[in-house]
């Protein structure tokens, strides 16, 4: 068995939550709306303050819009390389726009 060196310590078993099967589904959706990461969530809850830090998942919205500008750079080379107005390009306009009003919380 190797020695320890000193300044190098391991890292502590993490602690884990089982939620109840019946309440799964709901704690899962808290979580979610908090926008934290699950750690973050249950710390907040147990000590009634803020977590120490927050997700750094991003926010529903940053994940829609980078669809968004994935799905407007294909546009993009369409035009550039002259198919701008074949059935492919139109139909990735309209989920660009549709993409925009959801994160607007508007029907198309």
């Amino acid at each position: 068995m190797a020695a320890k060196r000193p300044g190098h310590n391991k890292r502590e078993a993490p602690i884990s939550y089982r939620p109840p099967k019946a309440l799964r589904d709901e704690f899962y959706v808290r979580v979610q709306r908090s926008g934290l990461s699950t750690s973050g969530f249950i710390t907040e809850q147990v000590f009634g303050g803020a977590a120490p830090r927050q997700t750094r998942r991003p926010a529903p919205e940053t994940q829609e819009l980078v669809r968004l500008l994935t799905i407007l750079a294909a546009v993009t080379d369409d035009i550039k390389g002259g198919t701008a107005d074949s059935p492919e390009t139109f139909d990735k306009l309209a989920v660009a726009r549709n993409t925009v009003m959801d994160i607007l919380g508007r029907l198309p």
